[in-house]
């Protein structure tokens, strides 16, 4: 599913990088805003370190540090990206005398959007709940009845 997941959002990537390209193609005016900008770059980013993963997946492997870094800055900016996902076609709509712009795939970007919203909040929950049921994720509980059994041992 996870795979199945990650392919989806790589092909609907792909698909609005090019629908942003051929707006910047035509020289669509209408169209100009920070968000489309915004989009363009970041589905370009995503798409590269996507094909750099599968390509040479041990360039993430062995650099962590690079990786978590890496994770950090794309996560920070896919919030960014969803809010752009989710507000410029609705910028498209409001200029009726628009009709580059005018197509089916800004429903689309509209629907990713509210897509990634409700993944965001499955997992704000998911975590919520994994955290509450865990105190101390990664350490050992301490067993009580089993602590008279402890030997201290003093350096000498």
């Amino acid at each position: 599913m996870f795979i199945l997941t990650r392919f989806f959002i790589f092909c609907a990537n792909l698909y609005i990088l090019t629908y942003i390209y051929l707006l910047k193609k035509n020289y669509c005016k209408c169209s100009e805003d920070w968000r489309r900008d915004f989009i363009y770059y970041y589905s370009l980013v995503y798409i590269f370190t996507v094909v750099t993963f599968v390509i040479y997946p041990e360039l993430f492997y062995e650099n962590f540090m690079f990786s978590l870094f890496l994770k950090i800055i794309m996560g920070l900016l896919l919030l960014v990206n969803i809010y752009c996902l989710y507000t410029y076609p609705d910028m498209l709509d409001e200029n009726d005398k628009c009709i580059c712009a005018k197509n089916p795939i800004t429903k689309f970007m509209k629907i990713l959007g509210i897509f990634y919203i409700l993944v965001m909040i499955f997992m704000f929950i998911y975590l919520m709940i994994y955290y509450m049921n865990n105190e101390f994720p990664g350490k050992n509980k301490i067993n009580t009845k089993n602590v008279q059994n402890i030997l201290i041992v003093e350096k000498v």
